[in-house]
């Protein structure tokens, strides 16, 4: 008897996912905004799945640079004003991106949200998620690739492990975290070598290569 009734589940289940599905419809349509330049990178806080979560804020690079302008360190702050990262947000300013606005019929790559997706830190978060060291005109920063900081950039939890990083919000970029931006959805695309455009941000921490 109850083998026969878990049987009679089984197709009541399919019912209730088709009925909630529409037709060609995935999980990941509704998160992207139209017309955008790639898939959004968007991390949040996880408040919306779990409300007791904490509260993880886009902090800014002045922040980050405190610690991370340090020599013994890497530098990685100076190594992040070189790359064209730190110039996204003044790009869209330049001919070259109001002439491809035109073409898309932007009127300000500045304040469009198609261009600003992929220019700036923490497009997309919640208000909540945003402190008020943050600035548009940074650009790409730290937190884009690294998660927002507001907890895991504290000395205290670095002196800890990565570990105790993670948990505060710190994530580990790899490959798939700049293909959310450099795919073929840009406008200015060109051909992405993963393998060889890290190198060219790569900031190595020398005390810990010691290790």
């Amino acid at each position: 008897m109850k083998l026969r009734y878990a049987l009679t589940l089984i197709p009541m289940a399919f019912a209730v996912m088709l009925a909630v599905l529409q037709p060609g419809e995935t999980a990941a349509q509704g998160s992207v905004c139209e017309g955008g330049f790639g898939e959004q990178s968007v991390v949040g806080s996880g408040a919306a799945e779990d409300p007791k979560a904490p509260v993880f804020q886009y902090i800014g690079v002045d922040k980050c640079k405190l610690c991370h302008i340090k020599k013994s360190t890497g530098a990685p702050y100076s190594q992040w004003k070189k790359t064209k990262h730190a110039k996204a947000f003044e790009t869209l300013a330049t001919p070259e991106a109001k002439a491809i606005a035109e073409k898309l019929k932007i009127a300000d790559p500045q304040k469009s949200d198609q261009c600003l997706r992929c220019h700036v830190t923490g497009f997309g978060a919640k208000p909540e998620e945003i402190a008020p060291s943050l600035k548009q005109s940074e650009g790409v920063g730290c937190e884009v690739c690294h998660g927002p900081g507001s907890e895991y950039h504290k000395e205290d939890v670095h002196a800890k492990s990565r570990e105790a990083g993670l948990k505060a919000g710190m994530i580990i970029p790899d490959e798939k975290t700049c293909l959310k931006c450099h795919n073929k959805d840009s406008p200015s695309y060109k051909e992405f070598d993963f393998a060889k455009f890290s190198k060219e941000i790569a900031h190595p921490n020398p005390e810990k290569q010691k290790k």
